[in-house]
């Protein structure tokens, strides 16, 4: 890499994954778990509009329909995107403000590192809930069953997954804490 003759000092060269090379294995992480999510979450939108169309079309002209259509893809891919660039860097501020509050003894490095290694639980927890999601649309969409009656168990499930993934980041901070 050449060096520009323009930066400050305290600026290195090297990029950040190189500076945190954990960084860069939970990018691919995150990215992996948000495709892997992916497919249920782009099920779920066209079960959701399929249904909502119904509705339009009973009430509105054609056009509304494909505006609507058209809007909703729009928003959705706009989300998907700001959270795949900015997924890690949301979790680098989260971490940042927990080392504030509970690790001002601990580097910024370690404790970023931390985070980053303790994002192996994406691995599975991201394809668990994807079944956990298709098998909510299942019931939902496909079987007519009660809203209420596939939401609890299911969205328990579900928040059992995630808190396999934060409750292993918090556990990891608490290791790097007590060293």
């Amino acid at each position: 890499m050449t060096i520009n003759p323009y930066q400050s000092p305290t600026e290195t060269n090297e990029p950040v994954a190189e500076v945190l090379p954990d960084r860069a294995v939970a990018l691919r992480r995150i990215h992996r778990a948000m495709l892997i999510l992916a497919i249920p979450g782009a099920l779920n939108f066209l079960c959701w509009h399929l249904l909502l169309a119904q509705s339009i079309m009973a009430a509105y002209p054609r056009g509304v329909y494909i505006e609507t259509t058209f809007f909703s893809l729009l928003l959705l891919l706009a989300a998907w995107m700001f959270l795949w660039k900015a997924s890690l860097r949301l979790m680098e501020y989260a971490a940042v403000v927990v080392q504030f509050v509970f690790g001002r003894r601990i580097s910024h490095e370690e404790w970023l590192s931390a985070m980053y290694r303790s994002l192996w639980t994406l691995g599975w927890a991201a394809p668990a809930g994807a079944v956990v999601w298709l098998i909510w649309l299942l019931l939902i969409y496909g079987l007519r069953v009660n809203f209420m009656v596939a939401s609890v168990p299911l969205g328990i499930i579900g928040h059992l997954l995630g808190a396999c993934v934060y409750l292993n980041i918090f556990y990891s901070w608490y290791r790097v804490r007590r060293r």
